[in-house]
């Protein structure tokens, strides 16, 4: 800018075509005197510059050098030039050439070498829409600079306005009637320059208009500018338009309570990223094109509630706003891949752009690699993709959740999502390990043993959940790798490894007995991976199988007739194992052990009860025996009659 600026300020000096033996001049030198009268009443600056001019280019041999006309290089926009010395008016003429504004003085005669002409020259700079030029009560904008070899330059403000510049310093008088910013003498102003901006008290009307959205109707308040007439409707038509698409395209339903109040403000520099968590408005520069407006709207939704850096935040915005801007037919200001390949020498590692200012330049670098960014994340996922990224983010799933995208998490509120969770979710949702598109362009060259540990982790994690075969990961493997907590993660991957190792040969054995693991056994693993308390476990259901299955062998091996008849008509530890597994699958440990040991007991006692029955029956064969042969012998106690 700055550059661009500096080669309009030049003077432009050339010679209109001469008959020979004329020959246009070259050198010169023209001192000047340049005043910028500032009236935001009117909307329009008033330029004067008083020139004296000598032509320092000798005649050649045979001919004279002469200028016809001087050029001087004014501000685009400029109107109403007018040219006049000591004797009247001159003629002047405003025309483009090569992109510069020219305003070409025609002299009262044809200056020779060594002759010297003295004018004034006078043009108006009005307010304009859309530039970098605006003069109204409540913001002056616009650049200043100095004209011929030598000069001055003064700038007339009214009082009352906050006045600051940027560029070549000037001395800054206050009073009563007037500001004035003065440069004192400038030896080359075709390298001096300065933007000035002069910021009033503005005052505003408020009006009201409402949209229905998927799930609330939003009001919004437009503060707009009392002096301001089109600027209220402007933004009003666009936010009806754009608030409902940007709803649908971030995937998230409007998440401010209350109505959305909207302000015009004085630049872009005041408008808001939605930085502060709290704001509960958004600033929109007076001159701001629908774009701006869509993307400072986007960041309804790109808050620090949902993304934490500033990048991300802008990003999103941009993002955001391309998509409903292109559904409106409303024009991108720039390609952002293209902008921030333009400015690769500001480039800077994204995640550490913090909310002030790195310079324009470096600014406008981070604005375009971070639009870049979301565009690179929208092709490789589509935009369904990205929702989804988004959306399990804002509801606090992280990367590592088994839960499907977008259920909300059952423990305490994620925090906003920051770069490495932005990662590892768009990682998630494609499948595919997005690491490159971050790399230096987000955490920059020292994150690479960072990133190089990241992809060893997942490698193992990915390996982990293989081995699980659906169990899943430890609650604290996936909070550690959410945290890129990587070393970490890996040791206890190590161990919960070793334990799904005892696992697999115990479950192994418990399909050979026809059996389930109790789903305690797995959350006991999602607890505590391969710790002291899921090996406890492991070991205590290895222990009650075990059991059991020594009963089973005890149950089914051949019997002498002493056991069976100690069994005969009872239960022989069949049906009292049949309920230790049922105990067992249902995770009651303590119960199905109990049962087994009563079927133990109860072969231990097959001998004594078969021995007992065989010794009842004796004994009862004995008495009925007995009492057979009684029955036989028995006496008679009949005596007969004498």
């Amino acid at each position: 800018m700055r550059r661009i600026l500096a080669l309009l300020a030049a003077a432009l000096l050339i010679s209109a075509p001469s008959a020979p033996p004329v020959t246009a001049g070259s050198g010169y030198t023209m001192q000047t005197a340049a005043q910028y009268v500032v009236d935001p009443v009117a909307g329009r600056i008033g330029v004067t510059v008083g020139v004296d001019f000598t032509n320092t280019t000798p005649d050649p041999a045979g001919s004279l050098s002469a200028f016809d006309r001087i050029d001087l290089a004014v501000q685009e926009g400029a109107s109403e030039a007018k040219a006049w010395d000591d004797v009247g008016p001159l003629a002047v003429a405003l025309a483009v050439r090569d992109g510069l504004t020219v305003a070409s003085v025609t002299p009262r005669t044809r200056l020779g070498f060594e002759q010297q002409a003295s004018f004034s020259l006078s043009y108006v700079l009005a307010d304009r829409s859309g530039s970098d030029l605006h003069v109204r009560p409540e913001v002056v904008e616009f650049a200043a600079w100095g004209f011929g070899t030598a000069g001055e330059v003064t700038i007339d403000l009214p009082p009352g306005l906050a006045v600051s510049s940027d560029g070549d310093p000037l001395k800054v008088e206050t009073g009563p009637e007037r500001t004035r910013l003065s440069s004192g003498p400038i030896a080359d102003p075709t390298r001096w320059l300065v933007h000035v901006t002069a910021i009033g008290q503005p005052t505003f009307t408020t009006s009201s208009r409402r949209v229905t959205l998927a799930g609330a109707t939003v009001e919004i308040q437009l503060r707009a500018w009392s002096t301001d007439r089109t600027w209220g409707d402007r933004v009003a038509a666009t936010i009806l338009r754009a608030l409902p698409r940007l709803e649908a395209g971030s995937g998230i339903p409007y998440p401010r309570v209350g109505p959305l109040v909207v302000v015009e403000s004085f630049s872009a520099a005041d408008a808001t990223d939605g930085s502060a968590p709290s704001a509960s408005e958004i600033q929109v520069a007076f001159s701001a094109s629908d774009f701006t407006v869509i993307h400072e709207l986007a960041h309804v939704w790109a808050s620090p509630k949902l993304v934490a850096e500033r990048w991300l935040r802008e990003g999103l915005a941009s993002h955001l706003a391309e998509r409903v801007a292109g559904a409106l037919g409303i024009d991108r200001p720039y390609r952002p891949s293209m902008r921030a390949a333009e400015l690769v020498a500001d480039a800077f590692p994204l995640e550490e752009w913090g909310s002030g200012s790195r310079g324009p330049v470096a600014d406008a670098y981070g604005y375009a690699a971070s639009w870049a960014l979301f565009e690179g994340f929208a092709q490789r996922l589509g935009e369904a993709g990205l929702r989804s990224a988004l959306t399990r983010g804002a509801a606090g799933v992280s990367a590592y959740d088994p839960s499907a995208p977008g259920a909300a998490s059952t423990g305490p509120p994620a925090p906003p999502i920051d770069s490495r969770r932005l990662l590892d979710l768009l990682s998630e949702v494609g499948g595919l390990d997005m690491g490159i598109l971050f790399g230096d362009v987000v955490f920059g060259p020292k994150a690479a043993p960072e990133l190089r540990s990241r992809a060893v982790a997942r490698l193992a994690y990915g390996s982990l959940l293989d081995m699980a075969g659906g169990w899943g990961a430890p609650d604290a493997i996936r909070a550690a790798m959410a945290a890129w907590a990587f070393d970490d993660a890996l040791k206890q991957m190590r161990d919960a490894r070793r334990w799904l190792d005892e696992r697999d040969r115990f479950l192994v054995a418990l399909d050979a007995a026809g059996l389930t693991p109790p789903d305690r056994l797995r959350q006991r693993y999602l607890a505590e991976g391969g710790g002291p308390g899921a090996q406890a476990e492991l070991d205590a259901e290895r222990a009650v199988l075990e059991a059991m299955t020594a009963a089973a062998d005890r149950i089914e091996r051949p019997r002498g007739i002493v056991e069976q008849l100690g069994l005969f008509a009872g239960d022989d530890g069949s049906r009292m194992l049949a309920d230790a597994g049922a105990n067992f699958e249902g995770g009651d440990l303590r119960t199905a052990s109990q049962l087994i040991a009563a079927a133990g007991h109860r072969l231990d006692g097959a001998p004594v009860d078969g021995l007992l029955r065989i010794g009842a029956l004796a004994l009862f064969l004995l008495v009925a025996v007995l009492g057979l042969r009684t029955g036989r012998a028995r006496p008679t106690h009949y005596t007969a009659a004498q």
